[in-house]
């Protein structure tokens, strides 16, 4: 390095007795900074450390709940998405003698009512829908979890084994066909008593059609099942309903 200029350090710039001092504040600097080197205030240091690390892992979600959040909120969209196209499907399941065709029913549905008639019954088809997706992601996920499936450091060379998302599959099909057994099962009843009054339209079969209206909604439903076949009636066909999300979940995460 050069010298510096004569006039930008005179000389005695610092006193004779200030030199001591600043002796020591550079000693001192260089020895803290060989103490933080130093195996002692790793030490030291390293439980401050970790303890911030905790805290960061608290901060954040756990796989369980970013399952659960993201099923619910993926069963929310889907269902807003489809659930017009399915209105169209039920009404011309059950009354598709008055349709040419699934745009007519569409165009028929959206001219009587707007757009609200195609969302018409919403709410329970989208609350089953989000519990549906919740409960079929974070099944999926803790499947993983008990196989040990460690899709961080897989690669090509050395994959995930097959089998291990064919029963990750299979695992969460079951567990979800207990949750949309009920949900079915409720949305069936009243898309058939939909279409048996639609049937009875004429004046003569006014009684007949106010007799099908079984149901007001439902709420009204689960009441009714639950009075006349208790609490297993809920789960009505559950074994079909097994034998359709087993081996379709298992096929739909395996080639996922």
């Amino acid at each position: 390095l050069e010298p510096l200029p004569p006039w930008f350090c005179p000389k005695r710039t610092v006193p004779r007795q200030g030199r001591p001092a600043i002796l020591a504040v550079g000693l001192g600097s260089l020895v803290g900074a060989q103490l933080l080197r130093s195996p002692i205030a790793g030490g030291i240091m390293a439980p401050a450390a970790e303890e911030g690390a905790d805290e960061a892992r608290r901060g954040r979600l756990s796989s369980g709940a970013r399952d659960l959040l993201s099923g619910m909120m993926s069963g929310f969209v889907v269902k807003i998405a489809e659930y017009p196209f399915d209105t169209v499907k039920v009404l011309q399941q059950t009354m598709g003698a008055r349709y040419t065709g699934a745009v007519d029913c569409l165009l028929t549905t959206y001219r009587g009512g707007g757009v609200a008639a195609l969302y018409r019954g919403l709410t329970s088809p989208l609350l089953g829908s989000m519990a549906e997706c919740s409960t079929l992601f974070v099944s999926y996920g803790w499947m993983k979890q008990v196989l040990s499936v460690d899709e961080a450091s897989a690669t090509l060379a050395n994959p995930v084994p097959m089998w291990k998302y064919f029963v990750s599959g299979a695992g969460s099909g079951a567990c979800v066909a207990f949750v949309l057994t009920p949900v079915e099962l409720v949305k069936c009843r009243l898309q058939v008593q939909a279409g048996e009054a639609s049937a009875a339209s004429s004046a003569s079969a006014s009684a007949s059609a106010a007799a099908i209206r079984r149901y007001s909604g439902p709420v009204d439903c689960i009441s009714h099942i639950l009075r006349e076949e208790g609490v297993r009636g809920l789960w009505r066909g559950n074994a079909a309903c097994l034998a359709r999300e087993i081996p379709g979940n298992v096929a739909w995460f395996g080639a996922y």
